[in-house]
């Protein structure tokens, strides 16, 4: 399958002191204090399999965000100029619409089925940790984001656990027009 890969140098800013957590995840806390030379490549990369508590959705629609420019657009030493977490090489894309074509083992996606139409949330969230169980998952200390820090929606298919999706059947009885309402989809974020 094809996938737009942003992909850019782990080059920390002169001074700039990375820490542990940059260290051993490989993730920037904020992007433009250490990527550098940001390329955009549409790339062949291998079709994600669902896991347990996973589905697979067929991408219909995917938005592009002011964050997904930032991580392109470049200051005067070409580091990227979004500031918040980031991994790369990923396929970005994290405001997407799509059809569940494949469910994972486990009990977790037992509430959709094949075929069914949803969009998902951006941020994955452990639901272990401190912050998750108080009620903060976009202060989870395992965070992973969708098209920040994994692969995101702008390929042909994408991976995300089925807690986090949502069903856009509303949104297909208000646009009957399907290709209206796989867009107005890939705009709700629910995030």
């Amino acid at each position: 399958m094809k996938g737009l890969v942003l992909s850019a140098q782990w080059e920390p800013r002169p001074g700039y002191e990375v820490s542990e957590f940059e260290k051993r995840t490989g993730k920037a806390v904020a992007g433009f204090n250490v990527w550098r030379h940001p390329k955009l490549e549409m790339k062949d990369v291998p079709q994600p399999q669902p896991g347990p508590g996973e589905v697979l959705l067929k991408i219909h629609a995917c938005g592009v965000c002011g964050s997904d420019i930032h991580f392109y657009e470049h200051d005067s030493d070409d580091y990227i100029l979004y500031p918040g977490l980031t991994k790369f090489p990923a396929i970005l894309g994290h405001e997407f619409s799509g059809e569940i074509v494949e469910i994972g083992p486990g009990p977790e996606g037992e509430q959709f089925k094949v075929g069914d139409k949803v969009t998902a949330e951006e941020m994955v969230w452990c639901g272990h940790c401190r912050a998750c169980r108080d009620g903060f998952p976009n202060h989870c200390a395992n965070l992973e984001e969708i098209g920040f820090t994994i692969d995101g929606a702008m390929a042909e298919y994408i991976v995300v656990p089925a807690k986090l999706c949502w069903s856009i059947d509303s949104i297909f009885e208000r646009y009957p027009d399907e290709e209206t309402a796989w867009n107005v989809a890939a705009t709700t974020e629910p995030t």
